[in-house]
């Protein structure tokens, strides 16, 4: 049985690889991309092998959109969602959110309270990655920052990572980056 749902499932995900890999191969100055070896860090996280393995990369999927960040030097994390129902939910937000973030976006307007959930989502999903942890802990115990889009410290700890929300020309999208020493 097929690993995806749909042909379409499918084609995005073969899709956004080739562009990962023709991108890596551009950075690294590899003329065939599929020449590339990609391995996987403790915790799972895709990594170049070899001399390369400095320039790291984050690719995120949702619907029809991809998004790649790389990076030298640092671990990076990218997060794209596309708005979906979930952010309306209630009981999402009190699975992913911290207090302080259920507290900010309860004191916002009704109809601008699943967009700030999905930006926060997208904050936090960015961290992990950056971290290469994935969500080994609850997601409520990451603390992503305000409801309001910037840059901000997202963890103000040792080895904290650092976020950026990205502006995106796609209605009811969210996309979020983030980074954080090796």
């Amino acid at each position: 049985m097929s690993r995806f749902a749909t042909e379409r499932l499918r084609t995005r995900y073969l899709a956004s690889r080739v562009a990962l890999r023709r991108l890596l191969a551009e950075r690294t100055g590899v003329d065939v991309p599929h020449r590339l070896v990609l391995v996987q860090a403790p915790g799972g996280k895709p990594r170049l092998e070899g001399s390369a393995s400095r320039l790291t990369f984050s690719l995120a999927r949702s619907d029809d959109i991809a998004v790649v960040a790389l990076a030298d030097a640092v671990e990076v994390g990218v997060d794209v969602e596309i708005w979906h129902p979930l952010f309306e939910c209630d009981a999402f937000r009190q699975a992913v959110l911290s207090l302080a973030e259920r507290r900010a976006v309860d004191a916002l307007p009704a109809a601008e309270r699943p967009d700030a959930v999905q930006r926060l989502w997208v904050r936090k999903e960015a961290i992990v990655k950056a971290r290469g942890t994935g969500f080994t802990a609850s997601p409520a115990s990451i603390d992503a920052g305000g409801v309001e889009p910037r840059w901000a410290d997202a963890l103000p700890r040792p080895g904290a990572a650092r976020w950026a929300d990205v502006p995106v020309p796609c209605a009811r999208a969210a996309v979020a980056i983030a980074w954080a020493s090796p």
